[in-house]
């Protein structure tokens, strides 16, 4: 019994707990080395802390507050040393959360407005039906690590949460969108398979619809050419059955060959001859008038 309420006093802190967390900020993004966010809430005893991460190669360095950026009430923070550890190719990572009466919101990852040496630079071509990203491969990093470098995309609706499309080594088109619907992309890069720098920051276009006007032409136009694409083909078919029918049946016959074993020569031949049946008959040489009734023979 003791158990049982214990586990159930947990369950309700913990929800109470869960209930009273304060709101991860909002759209963190690096612009310019100034790292930049939104409140999620209006409370003023809400304070925020930045951390970074640098990388080199494979080695992941561990989680480090910004020292200028501790439990700091603004909603920006100067992160120009990151510039320096990217020269040292040293891409860096930023995250932020939220911080009120003790209790702390879920981390928050950092985009790059701007492509830079440890962010892809990315672009949208919106066509009917498909959203093409286009990626450049003219950055230092994917210069110095061509065979090894992937770009990881992600895509979604507009305010709908992006989630993994394809890891890919160049531009991908997505295809099956919704027509005048809003999409979103953000694509980070893998070294090695592993998530290197900021991702870019979302970026987002809209699907073309199909106008009127030209869904009425396409009409206009397919509808006659298949009708008349039909009645020709019956005319077709029908003079072919009509007047080609014996060629036809010619084809149709299957293919038969004469053994190449067969010799006239093994034809047996008669050893008789066969003579027609002589017709038998006898031979009248005196032919006399019979009495007629009620008549005399002449005497």
């Amino acid at each position: 019994m003791f158990c049982i309420l214990t586990l159930l006093l947990w369950i309700y802190v913990d929800q109470a707990l869960t209930e009273t967390l304060p709101p991860p900020p909002q759209d963190v993004h690096a612009d310019n080395w100034l790292l930049k966010w939104s409140p999620a809430t209006e409370d003023r005893d809400v304070t925020y802390t930045v951390q970074y991460r640098p990388r080199y190669d494979l080695e992941e360095q561990e989680w480090k507050n910004v020292p200028s950026c501790v439990q700091t009430p603004s909603n920006s923070c100067n992160v120009t040393f990151t510039r320096d550890e990217e020269e040292k190719h040293r891409c860096v990572m930023l995250r932020v959360r939220a911080k009120r009466l003790g209790l702390k919101s879920v981390q928050v990852d950092a985009c790059s407005k701007h492509g830079d040496l440890c962010t892809p630079n990315v672009s949208l071509s919106a066509h009917r039906g498909s959203l093409t990203v286009n990626l450049s491969g003219n950055s230092k990093m994917y210069e110095e690590n061509a065979a090894h470098i992937k770009y990881n995309i992600y895509y979604g609706k507009e305010g709908e949460t992006l989630k993994e499309y394809m890891r890919q080594t160049s531009s991908v088109t997505i295809p099956d969108l919704e027509e005048g619907q809003r999409y979103c992309v953000r694509v980070q890069y893998l070294l090695y398979g592993d998530a290197v720098g900021m991702s870019s920051c979302p970026i987002c276009e809209e699907i073309p619809k199909t106008k009127p006007q030209e869904s009425k032409l396409k009409e206009a136009i397919i509808v006659p050419v298949v009708a008349m694409s039909t009645i020709l083909a019956v005319v077709i078919l029908s003079y072919v059955l009509i007047y080609k029918r014996k060629k036809i049946k010619q084809y149709l016959q299957p293919p038969y060959e004469i053994p190449s074993d067969f010799l006239l020569d093994d034809v047996p031949t008669p050893t008789s001859t066969c003579r027609p049946q002589e017709e038998i008959y006898d031979t009248i040489s005196v032919m006399t008038p019979l009495e007629v009734r009620g008549q005399r023979r002449p005497s």
